[in-house]
């Protein structure tokens, strides 16, 4: 009969270290993902904003959200109105803006990036500025 050998404690102190490390570098590569999103989502916000233009006078009432679906090289799917702001031009403009926003710079990470091709962007009347007239 063979008998079974001890596992040592130095072996043990070895896997319990690696099994850590592995963690600590799956929490740092998630939070680097979710950093590559929300950065490529303001660089998104901010294109839009930039193209947005409207008559003077012309104040949202309410958020709009709109879902917007991009395919992997940025370009625009599909784009449709989930709720209106209660403001038809404002509503149109913003349509007008993230479709005239494109192509969008998207992550280069490839889970990052796919989370970003199907999104309801929200667009709050308080707290965001409204754009200039032109």
């Amino acid at each position: 009969m063979t008998r079974k050998r001890p596992v040592r404690r130095r072996t043990l102190i070895i896997l319990a270290f690696t099994a850590q490390l592995l963690v600590a570098c799956n929490a740092g590569i998630a939070a680097d993902r979710a950093q590559e999103k929300e950065q490529a989502l303001k660089q998104l916000r901010a294109a839009i904003a930039k193209k947005m233009t409207f008559n003077c006078g012309v104040v949202p009432k309410k958020r709009a959200v709109v879902q917007v679906r991009l395919q992997p090289n940025g370009y625009l799917i599909g784009l449709a109105l989930v709720e209106s702001s209660g403001s038809s031009p404002y509503d149109a403009a913003l349509m007008t803006a993230i479709a005239g926003a494109q192509p969008y710079k998207l992550s280069a990470d490839a889970e990052s990036r796919k989370s970003l091709l199907d999104l309801n962007l929200k667009f709050y009347t308080d707290g965001s500025p409204v754009p200039p007239c032109r």
